[in-house]
């Protein structure tokens, strides 16, 4: 493994009366693998990429670095930043108002603790190299406090890349961009990272940015993962409530099982909008009958449908309208359902004249699991 965390915890007081910053964190991937830490505010994102950085100290637990034990709190072992061959990109870009672009990417590999081992002509290589591979190259010699935001955090990158580091750590590098631009730069990012082979550690608290750039997401809160896995495997599949509505804010409807079938383990589960069938999710906790769910319905998996094909659907249901909100690449459907109200996504085009939406979802697009506050 290239990063593998173990048992980690932070305390700042060191009292055992307040709740740790990072409990129990446990973390592994390989190399060149695109790893984002996800969660909201205050739930231990940047303390934790600054401990894997070296910047602070995990009060118990180890830290691995490409096979090599830089953190062990068992035998005192601690290996500084600088010997770490780590970069960050922080996300106020940290640019030096005094110098040129060029000095900018060029200064860590000039002054810091590497620099001995390159001549001037090889600095010169690689600070081109990093600078065309950002777009940079034409304003090399530009002031750095005359570059747009989007610009300077191209600096803040192709300096990172200049070190030629074996970890990159970005600590919410998008977020003082305008929509349009952090959209780009995350195709950038990522495109560059996966080009260049190096593994990258990303904080963000955008769901849709976590999404779209990692291979694996661990999603935090309150100091502890909740879930770690594929971008697929936490929006599809989440593991407990605080994930599923952090994920989009989902349909979750409370439900008790009412049959599993033993050959196939289909359910079938009693719900205040009906009743509905689930195939077994072999990520999910086993359930029997009479176990208490929680059944995760996507707003986009929901098919507005015309009332004749209901006989020809497993699970399909009729819902006064509430009301519908046009949100220009989609509509979105509000019903009334067992007291609840239940989102639907569908086509823009899809406006329903009618007081009842009638709806279908198929069970192998629903997802479960035990509902651990009953």
């Amino acid at each position: 493994m290239h990063l593998k965390i173990s048992s980690l915890m932070k305390r700042y007081d060191g009292s055992r009366d307040t709740p740790p910053v990072l409990d129990g964190i446990n973390i592994e991937i390989s190399k060149g693998a695109f790893l984002t830490l996800l969660g909201p505010s205050g739930c231990g994102k940047s303390t934790l990429l600054n401990i894997i950085a070296g910047l602070d100290n995990p009060t118990t637990g180890t830290l691995e670095l490409n096979g090599k034990t830089v953190f062990d709190s068992n035998t005192g072992k601690k290996v500084t930043p600088d010997k770490r061959n780590i970069s960050m990109v922080f996300q106020s870009y940290a640019i030096w108002p005094h110098m040129t672009v060029r000095e900018n990417v060029e200064f860590p590999i000039r002054c810091g603790s590497n620099s001995s081992k390159m001549t001037a002509g090889e600095r010169k290589r690689v600070v081109d190299y990093a600078l065309e591979r950002v777009g940079l190259s034409k304003l090399a010699d530009r002031p750095a406090p005359l570059l747009s935001g989007g610009q300077q955090q191209r600096v803040s990158l192709a300096r990172a890349l200049a070190q030629r580091p074996s970890l990159m750590l970005l600590d919410e590098p998008l977020s003082n961009l305008d929509a349009h631009l952090r959209e780009k730069m995350q195709k950038e990012i990522r495109s560059i990272v996966t080009e260049e082979g190096i593994t990258a550690v990303y904080v963000t608290h955008d769901q849709k940015e976590a999404l779209s750039m990692s291979d694996v997401i661990a999603v935090l809160n309150e100091g502890k993962v909740q879930q770690f896995g594929t971008p697929m495997d936490i929006y599809y599949r989440p593991k407990n409530r605080f994930v599923a509505q952090f994920m989009g804010w989902p349909n979750l409807i409370n439900a008790t099982v009412k049959e599993v079938e033993p050959n196939t383990g289909q359910l079938v589960v009693d719900s205040p909008v009906g009743l509905m069938t689930l195939l077994p999710d072999t990520q999910a906790e086993r359930v029997t009958k009479h176990d208490r769910i929680v059944v995760v319905m996507k707003q986009e998996d929901l098919r507005l449908i015309h009332p004749d094909q209901r006989n020809g659907e497993v699970n399909s249901f009729a819902w006064p309208i509430v009301r519908q909100t046009f949100l220009g690449d989609r509509l979105e459907t509000i019903c009334k359902a067992g007291g609840a109200n239940i989102s639907v996504y569908a086509s823009a085009r899809q406006w329903q004249n009618d007081d009842t939406a009638h709806v279908a979802i198929s069970p192998n697009q629903l997802h479960y699991f035990l509902d651990n506050n009953s």
